[in-house]
């Protein structure tokens, strides 16, 4: 692991211990999120804290910090774009024990027994980060057509016609 980092972390561990962890996981570490990237250049930055959280309940918090190389979805060039996400994990031994959670927090559930990957993650929560349609600014869109001189003149004359004008031909 880059920095420091463990690969595999016992989250119900480092809770009860108070423990943080900083540092850096190359984005190319992060096969999944690779998938919707156009580059796997560069590093995300991680601070997280693991504890309890205000009604006793153990907890990460903290955040996962990187610049990630979209695809925009209007050019399909690349799109810049600051990941920043602040992380609110509540620790549950199972999905049914959810009502437990504390306000704010998402579920991850984790056995007394079981590592769990740090890179997976901290790209789930990349992923749950994404824009749902990254696109830039369509005044900044390199191929965006802001003039409307793409428009086709055909479709245009249709337009203005009655959809029922076929049907004054049949009449006849």
């Amino acid at each position: 692991m880059s920095k420091g980092l463990p690969e595999l972390i016992y989250p119900l561990q480092l809770a009860r211990s108070g423990r943080s962890l900083q540092g850096q996981i190359p984005v190319a570490w992060m096969w999944r999120l690779a998938e919707t990237l156009c580059s796997t250049a560069g590093e995300i930055v991680i601070d997280l804290r693991f504890g309890r959280g205000d009604h006793g309940c153990l907890c990460i918090q903290g955040t996962i910090q990187g610049e990630l190389q979209l695809v925009c979805q209007r050019c399909l060039e690349p799109l810049p774009w600051s990941a920043n996400c602040e992380v609110r994990l509540g620790l549950i031994p199972t999905v049914e024990s959810q009502e437990r959670l504390e306000p704010g927090h998402e579920p991850l559930v984790a056995q007394e027994d079981s590592p769990l990957s740090l890179v997976a993650m901290v790209e789930d929560e990349l992923i749950l980060a994404l824009p749902i349609v990254p696109m830039h600014p369509e005044s900044r869109c390199p191929k965006a057509d802001r003039s409307g001189a793409g428009a086709d003149p055909d479709l245009e004359a249709d337009a203005k016609e009655s959809p029922f004008a076929v049907l004054s031909n049949l009449k006849r």
